[in-house]
């Protein structure tokens, strides 16, 4: 199953693109979508797919996962364009039928694209499917 994530925070989006799933979420070199920010875990969540519902579940982090202002452990059901989050971050989930683009401001496109990067070019361990966010340098225009 494929989702359509989106991350975003005081209603700027940093990144949407259409993810497989189980897709793991933090800054380790492993995760399907890499954020860099001190505030989101090695291997901070997941989203998955249980019986045709998209999940969400924490994986131990640290600082939390969080649902309708709740912090959930276990998977729990998330309907489709509702959001999760992980600090001051809103990850938008929803299943996805067409092709979307970003909706950033055209000054942002830039920095967006250095934002958002193939791990493939980070890590040569040869795998396209992630993405890399780098919150801090995102945050501080650098």
């Amino acid at each position: 199953m494929e989702v359509l994530l989106t991350v975003y925070s005081d209603e700027k989006e940093y990144f949407s693109r259409e993810v497989s799933l189980p897709c793991v979420i933090g800054r380790g070199k492993q995760c399907d979508v890499k954020i860099e920010h001190p505030l989101v875990s090695r291997r901070h969540c997941e989203i998955y797919e249980e019986d045709g519902v998209v999940m969400a579940r924490d994986l131990g982090s640290l600082n939390g996962t969080f649902f309708r202002g709740a912090r959930i452990g276990r998977g729990v059901a998330i309907p489709s364009g509702s959001c999760i989050s992980i600090g001051r971050l809103a990850l938008r989930i929803g299943k996805e039928t067409e092709t979307s683009e970003t909706t950033a401001p055209e000054d942002d496109v830039e920095l967006l694209d250095d934002l958002i990067s193939d791990r493939s070019k980070e890590d040569q361990s040869g795998d396209t499917g992630s993405s890399v966010i780098d919150l801090d340098a995102y945050l501080s225009g650098s």
